[in-house]
């Protein structure tokens, strides 16, 4: 059960963070030069002054931007996700009571 438990938060971890990562995308080119935003954009991909979130909950969307590029994704993966981690949490907490 304890395998069971681990297996729900490391699920559910990576569908509540999945529509944050990715979604579709314009796909622009984007040259920071080499300054410190610049080279975490060319590490990570995200350009910290630019980078912004809306979710919209009417819609079940997310709505991100890079600092590049805009990026949507839907939410559904996030709240499947949570289910998992609170069914682990579920499943953790009667092991150990």
């Amino acid at each position: 059960m304890a395998g069971i438990a681990s297996a729900g938060f490391v699920l559910g971890t990576v569908l509540t963070l999945l529509p944050f990562v990715t979604g579709t995308s314009t796909l622009a080119a984007c040259d920071f030069g080499g300054a410190v935003y610049g080279r975490a954009y060319d590490l990570v991909g995200i350009y910290p002054p630019g980078y912004s979130v809306r979710i919209a909950w009417n819609e079940m969307m997310v709505y991100w931007s890079d600092g590049c590029n805009g990026h949507v994704s839907s939410l559904w993966p996030s709240v499947v996700g949570i289910a998992f981690l609170a069914a682990a949490a579920v499943i953790s907490y009667r092991l150990h009571t």
